[in-house]
């Protein structure tokens, strides 16, 4: 919980420890790494949900984009999401 941004003190209350007794498990090595890898794990299974989801993501946009009601003006944003959602696809650096 601490990972995803809940405070030591609210933490601590809802499993019953003192946010003091809560901070000194944080320097324990395995919540040190655990901690370090949540953020990752989370972006991780957002890529996924994006990959798994773009062609009905990019078909959206272009309903929005091609659309003859859509104004100029309002093209503007699905255009950058659409580019964003390509971009995080296709330009992703490989692992080596």
């Amino acid at each position: 919980m601490v990972a995803i941004g809940t405070s030591f003190d609210k933490l601590a209350k809802s499993v019953s420890m003192t946010g003091k007794a809560l901070r000194k498990w944080r320097s324990h090595k395995n919540v040190k790494d655990y901690l370090e890898e949540i953020p990752l794990e989370n972006i991780d299974i957002g890529t996924i949900l994006l990959e798994s989801r773009n062609n009905l993501y990019m078909k959206k946009l272009d309903e929005i984009i091609m659309n003859p009601n859509t104004s100029d003006y309002n093209r503007i944003d699905p255009i950058k999401a659409a580019h964003m959602i390509q971009k995080v696809m296709y330009y992703r650096p490989t692992a080596e």
